[in-house]
């Protein structure tokens, strides 16, 4: 019997030739995956960090809108006339009883609609601050706190601040453990505490609102992180206000050491405020750190709240594991098919082998190219075909995740990191070049109110419908990107500022004359914020001018909206 025929001995050479060069692609095509599918994730995650962060921001502004209102209800004012009236309103013909009931009345609704909310008080400034109403949350009960135990607070740092505010300006404290009698309650309950000042028409203080608010439930946007995510947040001392461990919260409150100084080394930079978001690769964790921070006090600069999501690279892992061993599979396959087809046809399959190898061997180095036309309809032609067919997939599977890191999934735009990439290398060449360029950055009026009103589903497809304007109203030397939430940037190479108002505006007036139809029949009106920015004069790095452009938005967005702006 004969064994390792010429035919046996050229099938497995084959073999070996043919598995080193589909291997070759697989490993490239995997680990290009592997990086990818990591970056697609942080990105994903850090797009989720700040929409939950602004949720959050939400509530706090919500409470500063609660407290504002209660300053300047009728009730307020009308407990004043009462007081200056010698106990009796004469312009609404109340006592100054019958007010302090119907603050009472008032408090309470508010605090049924608002879970979160733990008290509401009403302070004077007589008597040494003393409560005139006052209604708190006790376990699920809400009660108005009888007269006796009524409390002066004239002294306490609130009160005092408080009262030297403007009348449209609101006191916004720390997150601070609730105390009783100077001693921290336990279990220990975190609040915040707003407060706005209560002016007279001849503008003296007569008192002020205090709101004071559940911090976790202010929190409860982070409550129900994805699988294999943990959220935390830190105040700008590093100590814990959420963190997946109960027994690791306020530490330093409690007279230890911060727990975001414990667990990680750069602590010091993680709490110095940036704007976006940092990730940072945990190796000891197998875990990415991606933070945001949050001025959440527009009086004081320096309270900031650190928010964080520790993501496992478990998930990644598995889903390049099942990647690696699909490709596996269809290699093994693959070969397997073409050494047998090989072995079969070894005199007629000379010249087409060595073609089929050596186009391999340019695959394996990274080389796009196409399987040589084998002008047959046998085995050896199927093959060709099949081999054609799988390296069409894995190219097509590597453009495919190549487009989704540098496009936005939602609305099929370029993403932020493609934009980045893309304005640098305009500037360098309006720089090397004496060129103009300009930025737009667009930003949808009222956008919060339209996922409010009319649920996230119809806020998407907003930014669909607006995604399709800009692609048919920018010129085909432009360049748009969604840039975050509802803000998008349209970079204009070789346009000076005038000539990009005008483009602006005409794009102003496209949007406004658009409207979004839902499936409810109604349609929603359009309007937008557009801050221009110009190279080099608003800025010369991509920093500067999309910040210019970001500062000129937010002008035009104070300036009543549907404008355009520029620095």
């Amino acid at each position: 019997m004969r064994f390792f025929s010429l035919t046996a001995r050229f099938a497995l050479l084959a073999f070996v030739i043919a598995g080193i060069g589909i291997l070759g692609i697989s490993a490239y095509s995997y680990q290009d995956a592997g990086a990818l599918l990591h970056q697609q994730s942080i990105e994903r995650m850090a797009g989720e960090l700040l929409r939950l962060s602004g949720r959050f921001q939400e509530n706090i502004d919500r409470m500063r809108r609660d407290v504002q209102r209660i300053a300047t209800s009728g009730p307020v004012i009308g407990y004043h006339r009462a007081v200056a009236g010698g106990g009796y309103d004469d312009e609404r013909n109340m006592t100054q009883a019958l007010w302090k009931q119907r603050l009472a009345i008032d408090f309470k609704l508010l605090m049924e609609q608002r879970q979160d909310y733990l008290q509401v008080r009403y302070i004077g400034i007589a008597d040494r601050g003393r409560e005139i109403v006052r209604v708190e949350r006790v376990d699920s009960n809400i009660i108005v706190v009888p007269g006796e135990d009524l409390q002066r607070k004239g002294q306490r740092g609130y009160v005092r601040k408080t009262i030297h505010l403007q009348p449209s300006q609101q006191y916004l404290s720390r997150v601070e453990l609730n105390k009783e009698h100077d001693s921290v309650v336990f279990p220990l309950q975190p609040v915040m505490r707003v407060a706005a000042p209560i002016h007279t028409k001849s503008g003296t203080v007569f008192g002020v609102v205090v709101i004071n608010a559940d911090f976790n439930a202010l929190a409860s946007p982070f409550d129900s992180p994805p699988a294999n995510v943990s959220f935390i947040m830190a105040d700008q001392k590093g100590d814990y206000l959420l963190h997946s461990d109960k027994d690791r919260q306020f530490s330093h409150a409690l007279g230890g050491s911060p727990g975001l100084e414990k667990d990680y080394s750069t602590f010091k930079q993680m709490l110095r405020f940036h704007e976006g978001y940092e990730f940072q690769d945990l190796a000891e964790q197998s875990a990415s750190l991606i933070e945001t921070h949050l001025r959440y006090n527009p009086l004081d600069q320096t309270q900031q709240i650190m928010i964080a999501a520790l993501v496992s690279h478990e998930v990644i892992n598995k889903l390049s594991q099942g990647y690696g061993r699909r490709l596996t599979f269809g290699v093994v396959i693959t070969v397997f098919l073409i050494s047998i087809g090989m072995a079969l046809l070894a005199r007629r399959l000379t010249r087409p082998i060595n073609q089929l190898t050596i186009a391999a061997d340019r695959i394996a180095k990274g080389d796009e190219v196409n399987i040589p036309a084998i002008g047959r309809r046998d085995e050896l032609g199927q093959m060709a075909n099949a081999f054609q067919t799988m390296l069409n997939h894995l190219h097509a599977t590597q453009r495919e995740l190549e487009h989704l890191a540098t496009h936005d999934a939602l609305t099929g735009l370029y993403n932020r990191k493609a934009l980045e990439n893309r304005i640098e290398e305009e500037l360098q060449r309006a720089a090397r070049y004496n060129r103009d360029l300009s930025v737009f950055l667009l930003d949808i009026d009222h956008f919060k109110s339209i996922n409010d009103t009319y649920g996230h589903l119809s806020g998407d497809k907003v930014l669909q419908f607006l995604a399709k304007i800009l692609e048919t109203s920018i010129r085909k030397t432009d360049y748009v990107a969604r840039y975050g939430g509802e803000e998008f940037i349209v970079v204009l190479p070789e346009t000076p500022l005038q000539e990009a108002m005008g483009l602006a505006e005409r794009l102003r007036s496209s949007i406004a004359e658009h409207s979004v139809p839902l499936e409810t029949d109604k349609k929603i009106k359009l309007t937008a914020s557009i801050g221009v920015a110009a190279f080099p004069v608003h800025g010369q790095s991509w920093q500067n001018l999309l910040g210019a452009a970001d500062a000129a938005m937010y002008a035009a967005k104070n300036a009543g909206r549907d404008q355009i702006k520029t620095p």
